[in-house]
């Protein structure tokens, strides 16, 4: 059987892709948030200046899900629009799919 997408919902895309990338960032930032502490404590150490840094590292990460998540949305959405544009001059994505019975 086959299917062609020739439209896309772009607030139900943005949303879905945003949200996957939001949700990596945070997979690949905790990481990082559990070893900071130990990492910063050598630059106590060394300047001093560790607490301020440590701060500033922790507000970069904890924004940047949410810079993710702004940018990607706004992307996709715009591709979506875009791709609705397109595919109803050269047809659209053509997807074969099987269709099983659970028997």
């Amino acid at each position: 059987m086959k299917i062609t997408v020739l439209k896309f919902d772009t607030h139900k895309a943005a949303l879905t892709v945003a949200s996957v990338f939001a949700v990596s960032t945070l997979l690949f930032l905790i990481p990082f948030i559990l070893i900071m502490p130990i990492a910063m404590q050598g630059a106590n150490e060394v300047n001093g200046g560790g607490v301020a840094v440590l701060t500033e590292m922790f507000s970069v990460m904890i924004f940047m899900p949410v810079f993710y998540f702004i940018f990607a949305y706004l992307g996709v959405r715009f591709c979506a629009w875009f791709y609705n544009k397109i595919a109803g001059k050269t047809g659209g994505f053509v997807l074969t799919v099987a269709v099983e019975n659970d028997d």
